[in-house]
C-alpha cells in the first residue's frame, strides 16, 4: 500500500524546520553583520570625537610613558584627570569600556584600573589598528567589569582603533572601545523569531494546501493501485483460464487428431463399428458409446455396436417407443448435449439415471449428407459433457461418419471391382475360345487356298492365280490378327515363359527379311539395314519375332505409298529419361520409365516407315491393349488395336523397352531395345 501522505508530512514538516531555522540563521547572520558594521563605525566615530577632544592634551602623556609599569601609570595624575575627562565624554553612550595603547601595546588607559599597563603588543586587533586597519569583534559576556562595576549577560562590539591627529596623518596611538549592544541583538532575536514563525506559518499554510493535494493524489494513487491489483488479479485469473482453455483445447486436437487417424481396414461392417465404437471410447473417454442406425425397412434406429451399458439399458432402449431423445436427434440432425440428465427436459424416461450415467450427447451420424443414425455417449460424472464441447464433438461424430462412408464405399468399389474382374475374365475365356474356333477353319481355308494356287489340284489361270493371292493375304492379315488376340489372352490370364536360348541376330535378320521378299506394290519399297558382325544374343527368338513381324507389319500397312526400312545396331548408353521429342512405351506405362543402363550393350532394332504417322494426343494411347490412333469406325485401316501392345509386353519380357518417334503426316520410328545377355 502506498504511503505516501505519510512521507509527505514527515518531509515537510523536516522541511519546514529546515528552512526555518536556515532563513533563521541567514536572517540573523545578516542582521549581526550589519551590527558588527554599525558597531564599528560609531566606535570608529567615538573614537575620533575623543581624539579630538583628548588627544592633542594626552597625547605626550601616552607616547612618553613606555618605560612605567601598572602601578606606575595607576598612579600617575594624568591618568585620574584622562578617567574625567572619559567619563564626561562617555555619559549617555552605551560604551562599557575603554582602553588606550602606546604604539608598543602597553595599555596606558583603561576604564578598568586593573589592566592598566598590560602588555597587547601580539593581540592581533591591537596589531592591525596599530598597521592603521580598524578590528572589531562580537562577544557574549556572562560578566563584564564596566566603569569598575560588573554587568552581565552582555553582548559586545570589541573595535581596535587606530588613533591619528588628522585625516591620513601617522598612526600614534590605539583606542579600544567595548560598545554594548545587547539591546540591539534581543532586537534581532525578535525579528529572527518573528521571521521564523512566518516562514513557519506561511510554509504551514503552503504544507497544508499541499497537504490537501497530496491526500487528493493518494487516494487516486491508492485507488489505481488497486484497480491496477485488481486488474493484475483478472489478468493472472485470464492468464489461468486461457491456459485451462489452452489444455483443453490441445486436448481436444488431441482427441481430434486421434479421431481423424484412419481405422484399421476390417473385412465387415460390423467391425467397422466395433472399431468406432473402440476409437469414440479413446477419444472422448466416456464410460460408455453405442451407435443405432437406422433400418430402412422398419424406420426404426437398431442397436449395432455399444461398449459400457448394461443388458437392462440396453432391452429398454431397444423396447422404447419411437419418440424419445435418439428419435429427436434422427429427426432434426441436431444433438443433445446434456451436462446433466436429470434437468434435461427431452431426456424423458431419465433410464440412463437408474444404471449410474449423470451426463451424456447425443450426435446425429449423418452418412452421404443424410442422418443414418445416432451416436450415443454417456458418462458416471455430473458436467462431463457441456454445450462448449459441442463443436468438438460433432466433429468427432463427422470423423466416424467418414469411417462409414469409406466403408460404404470400400463395399462398393470392392462390388465393382470383382465384377470388373469376372466381366474381364469372361472377356478373355470367350476370346480365346472365339480365337481358338477361328483359326482351326481358317487354317484350313489357307492350305486349301494354297493347294490351289501351287496346282496341286489342277491348272488354274492367271486372273484366278491373282485372286488367289488375295486370298492368301488377307487370310494371313486375318490369322495374325487371331495370333495376336491369343498372345494378348495368354499375357492377361497365363503366366508368359521365356524361352532364353542363343540367337545369332545376323541369321536372324536375314530369316526375317526372307519372309517379305514378296513384292508387295509398285509404289512401295522395303529396305534393310544392318551390319553383317551383328553378334549372338541371348533371347527368345519366338517372342523377338512376333515384335519385329508387329512392328514391320504396322509400318507397311500404314505406308501405301513409300518406304520401309529395317535396321539394326549395337549400342552402348546411359541410363538416362528419353527425350522430350520421343515417347516410351515405359512412359505410357512401364516397367520403370527409363532408357536401358550403359553399363551392358544393347541391340538396337529400329523399323521406320513414312507413312502416315501418329499425332501426338495418340502417342500415350497407342501401346494400350485395343487402342489405335484413329479408333473410329470410319477409319482407312483395319486391326483390332492388339499388336503394338503384344510389342510392348514381349520387350518388358526380354528386359527391353521400346519408343517411338512419330509426326502426323511424315511416318513413324520405333526403336526396340534389348540386352545383349538378358
Amino acid at each position: 500500500m502506498f504511503k505516501l501522505l505519510r512521507y509527505f508530512s514527515i518531509t515537510s514538516f523536516i522541511a519546514i524546520g529546515v528552512v526555518a531555522a536556515l532563513l533563521g540563521m541567514f536572517y540573523r547572520r545578516i542582521a549581526v553583520g550589519n551590527l558588527l558594521e554599525l558597531g564599528e563605525s560609531n566606535n570608529v566615530a567615538l573614537t575620533q570625537s575623543l581624539a579630538n577632544d583628548l588627544w592633542l592634551e594626552f597625547a605626550p602623556f601616552v607616547t612618553s610613558v613606555s618605560g612605567l609599569n601598572g602601578d606606575q601609570l595607576r598612579a600617575h595624575p594624568v591618568t585620574s584627570v584622562l578617567r574625567k575627562a572619559v567619563q564626561v565624554h562617555m555619559s549617555g553612550i552605551p560604551v562599557v569600556k575603554i582602553k588606550i595603547y602606546n604604539l608598543s601595546g602597553l595599555t596606558v588607559f583603561s576604564t578598568e584600573e586593573k589592566q592598566i599597563g598590560e602588555d597587547k603588543s601580539s593581540n592581533a586587533g591591537f596589531l592591525s589598528a596599530r598597521s592603521g586597519k580598524a578590528a572589531s569583534e562580537l562577544t557574549h559576556r556572562d560578566t563584564f567589569s564596566a566603569f569598575e562595576q560588573t554587568i552581565e549577560n552582555r553582548d559586545l562590539i570589541s573595535s581596535y582603533l587606530p588613533i591619528r591627529r588628522s585625516e591620513g596623518g601617522p598612526v600614534e596611538g590605539v583606542f579600544e572601545l567595548y560598545y554594548d549592544v545587547t539591546t540591539f541583538l534581543q532586537k534581532i532575536k525578535q525579528t529572527q523569531e518573528t521571521v521564523v514563525i512566518g516562514v513557519v506559518l506561511l510554509l504551514g499554510f503552503l504544507y497544508g494546501v499541499l497537504f490537501l493535494i497530496v491526500r487528493r493524489a493518494d487516494r487516486i494513487l491508492k485507488q489505481q493501485d488497486s484497480e491496477r491489483r485488481q486488474y493484475l488479479e483478472e489478468i493472472q485469473r485470464a492468464k489461468e483460464t486461457l491456459e485451462q482453455r489452452v489444455a483443453e483445447r490441445t486436448r481436444e486436437l488431441s482427441t481430434l487428431y486421434t479421431a481423424l487417424s484412419p481405422l484399421t481396414p476390417s473385412e465387415s461392417i460390423h467391425e467397422t463399428l466395433d472399431g468406432i465404437i473402440e476409437r469414440l471410447t479413446h477419444v472422448t473417454g466416456t464410460d460408455g458409446a453405442l451407435i443405432r442406425l437406422e433400418d430402412k425397412a422398419s424406420g426404426a434406429l437398431i442397436l449395432v455396436s455399444q461398449r459400457g451399458y448394461p443388458d437392462y439399458y440396453l432391452k429398454t432402449v431397444a423396447a422404447a417407443p419411437p419418440s424419445g431423445a435418439a428419435d429427436w436427434v434422427f429427426k432434426n440432425g441436431e444433438p443433445i448435449i446434456a451436462p446433466d440428465i436429470a434437468a434435461e427436459s427431452r431426456l424423458k424416461g431419465k433410464i440412463q439415471l437408474q444404471v449410474g450415467f449423470r451426463s451424456c450427447a447425443l450426435l446425429p451420424l449423418k452418412i452421404h449428407q443424410e442422418v443414418r443414425g445416432i451416436i450415443h455417449l454417456s458418462s458416471r460424472k455430473l458436467g462431463y459433457f457441456n454445450e462448449e464441447q459441442r463443436d468438438h464433438l460433432m466433429a468427432i461424430a463427422r470423423q466416424m461418419s467418414i469411417a462409414l462412408e469409406n466403408r460404404d464405399l470400400f463395399d462398393n468399389l470392392k462390388s465393382s471391382r470383382d465384377e470388373l474382374e469376372k466381366a474381364n475374365k469372361v472377356k478373355d475365356e470367350f476370346l480365346s475360345v472365339m480365337s481358338h474356333e477361328l483359326r482351326t477353319p481358317l487354317n484350313v481355308v489357307m492350305g486349301y487356298t494354297a493347294m490351289i494356287k501351287d496346282r496341286l489340284l489342277g491348272d488354274i489361270n492367271p486372273q484366278q492365280e491373282a485372286a488367289l493371292d488375295k486370298v492368301i493375304r488377307r487370310g494371313n492379315d486375318q490369322l495374325a490378327m487371331i495370333n495376336n488376340i491369343l498372345q494378348a489372352t495368354a499375357l492377361e490370364t497365363e503366366k508368359v515363359n521365356i524361352d532364353t536360348h542363343e540367337v545369332s541376330l545376323g541369321d536372324f535378320l536375314s530369316n526375317l527379311k526372307a519372309a517379305y521378299e514378296s513384292p508387295i506394290n509398285k509404289d512401295f519399297t522395303l529396305e534393310w539395314d544392318y551390319p553383317a558382325d551383328l553378334p549372338v544374343v541371348k533371347a527368345d527368338s519366338a517372342k523377338l519375332k512376333l515384335i519385329m513381324q508387329n512392328l514391320i507389319d504396322n509400318a507397311i500397312k500404314f505406308t501405301g505409298k513409300g518406304s520401309v526400312k529395317v535396321s539394326a545396331r549395337i549400342t552402348e548408353g546411359s541410363k538416362q529419361k528419353a527425350e522430350s521429342s520421343k515417347q516410351t512405351a515405359g512412359e505410357l506405362p512401364t516397367a520403370d520409365g527409363l532408357l536401358p543402363t550403359g553399363e551392358g550393350r544393347w541391340v538396337e532394332l529400329k523399323v521406320a516407315d513414312t507413312g502416315v504417322g501418329i499425332p501426338p494426343d495418340a502417342l500415350p494411347l497407342i501401346f494400350d491393349k485395343f487402342r489405335q490412333a484413329d479408333s473410329s469406325e470410319t477409319r482407312s485401316f483395319g486391326g483390332v488395336g492388339m499388336g503394338l501392345y503384344i510389342v510392348r509386353k514381349f520387350a518388358e519380357l526380354l528386359g527391353g523397352t521400346i519408343e517411338v518417334e512419330s509426326e502426323a503426316g511424315k511416318g513413324s520410328t520405333f526403336i526396340v531395345k534389348i540386352p545383349l545377355e538378358f
